[in-house]
């Protein structure tokens, strides 16, 4: 049993660190396009892979979630939930 919540521990520990990577890296590519600079591929090919790791968790999200024009609140609300399940997980086991 200690293993399996240690794993899953782990797990939304790594998910939350992904939306927080994907809310870095989408803050520099907006930075460096509104400079008027390329984006760097490699930057591009992280935002895509971190995007397919965070897309399940974040789309269902955003389709609750009202329109507030630029700001994106679902990083924020999927960090809350993952830290609540994590306080769950560790007190079921």
């Amino acid at each position: 049993m200690l293993f399996i919540a240690e794993l899953l521990k782990g797990l939304i520990n790594f998910l939350i660190y992904a939306v927080l990577a994907r809310v870095i890296l989408s803050l520099v590519i907006q930075f460096m396009m509104q400079r008027g600079g390329s984006v760097h591929p490699v930057v591009m090919l992280l935002n895509t892979v971190v995007g397919q790791i965070t897309d399940p968790i974040l789309n269902p999200i955003r389709r609750i979630l009202p329109s507030t024009g630029m700001l994106d609140f679902s990083p924020l609300v999927a960090i809350i939930v993952l830290q609540v399940v994590e306080i769950v997980v560790l007190n079921i086991f």
